[in-house]
Parts: structure tokens; sequence; C-alpha cells
């Protein structure tokens, strides 16, 4: 069978258990029938047993990686990714090494359903290593650089499948390699011999070093952008910071002024208020005096009054008349005394 005749997913097992070794990283044309068969849902729960045995021979993962690196060379998206990640993940969860631990098992899923926790990845990858130092069915037959390969090829196939369910960008995943596989930051001060390493770089490292420093770049050139935003942004904070505290000391000197003016117009009320309160109790206290003096002088001529009624029954009509005469005097300037001293008599006079 040929990649071209893969119709089904079920078809794609067949054509991995058919291969003489490991799978080899190739790209699916857009709208090929390979590519349209992956799309297509799947039930994994079906295919246990043609899993386990790609498992069991792909002893160096290196199909499981390959699908991983399939799925970014072809560019796959959507449900055709998720089946590849799922399928590389199940192949990896079922190797020899890996088989009978839950704890890996649950964080490769949860991975695998973009868990996006650093430490999530962490955890597996130190867990990946960890099981891998131990004994495990087949170990004892693998040399030294099938055990290496295995261990390298473990950890990148996670990477990517977190990279893959969490829709990663390139910088994303160069941080993931550099801190959890490839050792960056442990290389000490810098020396001739690390010079030496990037004259030596094999040509086929050199395109990823390329990426990398690609990506660096990118990253240095956001953050000098962000970096730019934020000063923009502190200089106009500042300049509105002058600006409101230039605003805030007018708003004191007004406030003082304001207060200044409220205490003069509260002195100048309270000034009013007791002027007017002394004219009212100069006003009564008049008052009371006038009450007084009339009452004394009406009963004053009453007396008198009696007095020339009394003389004129007896006849004595000239002290009666001066009796009077004295009573409507007194009485006149009593009401003189009694209307206001600026109304004016007809004549023009005042009283």
């Amino acid at each position: 069978m040929t990649i071209e005749q893969i119709g089904s997913f079920e078809d794609l097992l067949r054509y991995l258990l058919d291969l003489e070794g490991d799978l080899k990283p190739f790209a699916l044309a857009k709208h090929s029938t390979p590519r349209k068969a992956l799309a297509l849902p799947v039930d994994f729960d079906k295919f246990q047993e043609p899993i386990a045995a790609l498992a069991a021979r792909d002893t160096k993962l290196a199909t499981a990686l390959a699908l991983m690196v399939t799925a970014d060379r072809s560019e796959l998206t959507g449900r055709p990714r998720q089946n590849v990640a799922h399928l590389a993940a199940r192949i990896l969860q079922r190797h020899m090494a890996f088989t009978d631990d839950d704890g890996m098992r649950d964080r490769l899923f949860r991975l695998l359903d973009g868990d996006s926790d650093p430490e999530t990845l962490e955890r597996t990858l130190v867990r990946i290593q960890n099981l891998l130092g131990q004994d495990f069915d087949g170990k004892k037959s693998m040399k030294s650089p099938t055990l290496h390969a295995l261990a390298d090829n473990a950890a990148h196939t996670v990477v990517l499948i977190a990279a893959s369910a969490a829709t990663w960008d390139v910088a994303h995943c160069v941080d993931a390699l550099a801190d959890n596989i490839w050792g960056a930051g442990n290389s000490g001060a810098e020396s001739t011999r690390d010079r030496e390493k990037l004259a030596s770089l094999p040509k086929g490292a050199r395109a990823a070093a390329a990426l990398i420093v690609d990506s660096a770049r990118l990253r240095l050139r956001a953050a000098e952008a962000e970096r730019d935003r934020a000063a923009t942004h502190l200089d106009i904070a500042q300049a509105q910071l002058v600006r409101l505290s230039e605003e805030l000391d007018a708003a004191r000197v007004r406030e003082t002024e304001l207060e200044a003016q409220y205490e003069r117009l509260r002195s100048t009320l309270e000034q009013e208020a007791h002027a007017r309160l002394s004219e009212r109790m100069g006003a009564a206290s008049d008052f009371e005096t006038m009450r007084i003096d009339t009452v004394r002088v009406i009963g004053q001529q009453i007396e008198s009054l009696e007095d020339a009624l009394d003389a004129l029954h007896h006849g004595q009509t000239q002290i009666t008349e001066e009796f009077v005469r004295r009573s409507i005097k007194k009485l006149q300037q009593r009401l003189s005394a009694l209307r206001p001293r600026t109304k004016q008599d007809p004549g023009g006079e005042q009283e």
C-alpha cells in the first residue's frame, strides 16, 4: 500500500504496520485522499490492537515523532491534526517503557487536551526521563544509541503534541525545547568554544538555528516595541500627572479663596444679624417705654377730665374749660410722640 492509497484511518494504520522500518516524515498534499481520510471522526477504542502493535515495533518512537512532524509539514489543522496527535500520543503511551504508568498517561492526555500549564509539560518530560532510567521490557537488548534516540524522540514527541494541542507559535516551541530538552542557559560564561560550536554547526542544523535566531529577533523587536509603547504611555502619564498636579494646586488656591470669602460673608451675616437683633431689642424697649408713658398720660388726663366734669356739675365752667384744655394739650403731645418722626402734616411741617 502506498500513501496515496490511504482512504481511511484503518488504512493509515495498515500502511504504518507494513513499513519496513520507521516512518519518515512526509507532506500530505491538500485535497488529497489521505488528508480527507484523516478529517473523518475516529473511534480510537476500536483500534487498540493495531496501535499496540505499532507501539511494540516503534522501539525508538521514531514513527510517533514522524507523525507529529508530518502534521506540521502538511500544515494540518482541526480534526486531521487532532487525529494524528492522538495516534502519536497513543503510540507513545503504549510503548513498553511507559505503558504501565498511569501518571505519565494522565499528564500526556492533559497535554493532548490543550493544557497550557508549563508545569504539566515539565512534569511529563521528567516522568519520561525517570521511566526510561528504570528497567522495562526490552531495555536490556537496546544499545546506548538506541536508548538515547528513544529518550530524544519521546521528549520531542511530547513537546510537539503539547504545541499542536495548544497551538503554540514558534517562539513558544523554542522556549519549551530550550527549557526542557536542549539545556539552554547552562553553558555559563561565553568562551571561544562557543564560537567553535557555531562555526562547526552541521548544514542540516543551520536552518533550525536560523529559525531560532529569527524567532529571538522577532521577540526582541516585539519587546522593544512594547518598551517604546510603555515609554510613550509613561510620558503621557507623567504629563497628565503634571497637569493634574497643577489643577490640584489651582483647586487648593481656589479653595482657600472660597474659604476666605465664606468667612467674610459669615462675619458680615453675623454682624448684620447682631445689628438686627439689637434694633429689635431697642425697638421693643422703646415701644414698652412709650406704652408706659402713654398709659400714664391717659390715666392722668382721665383724672383731670373727671375733675373737669365734677367742676361742670358745680357750675364752675371756667375751671372745667381749663381742665379740658390742659387734657387736650397733654393728649395732643402724647399723640405727636406716638406718630413716626418722618411723617409730615398736610402743611408740610414735620411733627
